[in-house]
């Protein structure tokens, strides 16, 4: 029983100042050198793709601008001047003065108009109670 125990191998301990990320030679420290430069190849990827997509979205925003400016010209209508139809402005009348009984039969007429109250289906102060 003895020898059965001695063929097999014993296991190395491992030297605790043993440091894999130093030794170029290590499984671990391949795999992590593979991964690292397969992270840095997708990301250089990543960089080469949006700065083409950057450069596609300048020109159409480019070709964009160019369609409104060329809509802008075909739609523009020449502004006719309408200062004919205007008076000068030296000429306007200043308001001019309202008598008292005029001031009175305008207030009177204001507030004698019902139509506001009848289109909002209101009813005047004082109207008919009970309702």
């Amino acid at each position: 029983m003895r020898d059965a125990k001695s063929a097999e191998p014993e296991d190395e301990e491992e030297d605790p100042n043993y440091d894999w990320t130093k030794d170029p030679d290590s499984p671990k420290y391949k795999l992590k050198a593979y991964l690292d430069r397969s992270i840095e190849a997708a990301r250089e990827d990543e960089r080469y793709n949006a700065a083409k997509e950057i450069d596609q979205l300048k020109a159409r925003i480019a070709e964009q601008a160019s369609e409104i400016e060329d809509l802008r010209a075909a739609c523009a209508k020449p502004v006719k001047a309408r200062h004919a139809a205007l008076p000068p402005p030296a000429e306007s009348t200043p308001p001019q003065a309202v008598s008292g009984d005029e001031a009175k039969a305008r207030m009177a007429r204001v507030n004698n108009d019902r139509s506001a109250y009848q289109q909002q289906g209101l009813r005047p102060a004082g109207g008919a109670r009970g309702r």
